[in-house]
């Protein structure tokens, strides 16, 4: 067991603070990712694709951070610092889920057509997006796993307690952050949250005593949280994502929700579709005439019908 400065847990914050910055950044890590995914899938082609493509750049920037963390041996890279640089990391992301689609078309105008092009620009985007977020994670986990070891001298009450603040991310509060502020406002209250984490660090001395409050001392923190803060109450209100529309369509309702965004779309002929995301139609009142149709031949092959269930796909046509 690695011992600094006077022995066992010197210059670390004591463990019942490290605790709650485990199961904190358990939640607003896995928070994070959750939001992302909903963001980039909305922007994106919404594929199972671009779910895999996202998941394995958070996987691999927080393996990278990791990894970079362990480098550095027994070097302490200061908490305060590595959650200031992942709360304004998380702001970069909410920004860039902001700008997503844009990106997006972007990337897929500069290269030719088909499969390949749409996972590129996928990946493209999802790695400008959440790269550096997923990477300060990996570091910062990698410094307080290792800070509580060093505290109490074990790793898996540490790891669990991480894991229990993340499994109750979907459970208490995503979807409710969601419908309060809007994808992208729900990462401006994560990094909110991120910034309290750093105050709190940043608010013990190294032997565990609470020191007093410096608001030029706290300045990176005080940053962070106006930011997020910022984008929080931006982006619910007045960030409205472009969505693709052929001549003489409009948008006629608009819901998002924790898992989608929907939009009625109606075209120059006055017919109605329902769009889920940017890109996904699920079928509309231009169908209704060959539906019905369809209904026709039921009645037609019944020698003598007296009733007709006429039974759609879930659209409400």
């Amino acid at each position: 067991m690695r011992e600094e400065r006077g022995g066992k847990g010197a210059g670390f914050p004591s463990a019942k603070r490290l605790g709650g910055l485990l199961a904190a950044t358990g939640f607003l890590g896995l928070g994070l990712e959750m939001l992302v995914i909903r963001g980039l899938r909305e922007q994106l082609e919404g594929t199972v694709y671009t779910h895999g493509l996202v998941l394995a750049v958070y996987l691999a920037g927080s393996t990278a951070g990791a990894a970079w963390r362990s480098r550095r041996g027994a070097d302490r890279w200061p908490l305060r610092r590595s959650l200031t640089g992942l709360a304004l990391a998380t702001g970069w992301s909410g920004a860039g889920l902001v700008l997503a689609g844009g990106m997006y078309d972007g990337l897929r105008g500069w290269v030719a057509g088909g499969l390949g092009a749409a996972l590129g620009a996928e990946a493209g985007v999802a790695l400008a997006v959440l790269f550096p977020a997923a990477w300060w994670m990996g570091a910062t986990f990698a410094e307080l796993i290792e800070s509580w070891r060093a505290r109490t001298g074990r790793t898996g009450t540490g790891l669990a307690l991480n894991l229990a603040g993340g499994a109750l991310a979907p459970v208490v509060g995503i979807g409710g952050l969601v419908r309060l502020a809007g994808v992208e406002g729900a990462v401006g209250l994560l990094v909110v949250g991120y910034a309290l984490c750093a105050a709190r660090v940043s608010g013990e001395d190294e032997r565990g005593r609470r020191k007093r409050w410096s608001g030029l001392r706290r300045w990176p923190e005080l940053l962070a949280g106006g930011l997020g803060l910022m984008l929080a109450i931006a982006a619910r209100p007045w960030v409205r994502h472009a969505v693709p529309l052929a001549p003489g369509s409009r948008v006629v309702a608009e819901r998002t929700g924790p898992f989608a965004t929907v939009r009625v779309i109606e075209d120059a002929d006055g017919h109605r579709t329902l769009r889920v995301g940017r890109h996904w139609n699920m079928g509309g009142t231009g169908s209704a005439r060959r539906e019905r149709l369809q209904g026709h031949l039921a009645l037609l092959w019944h020698p003598a019908p007296h009733r007709a269930l006429f039974l759609g796909a879930g659209t409400g046509i």
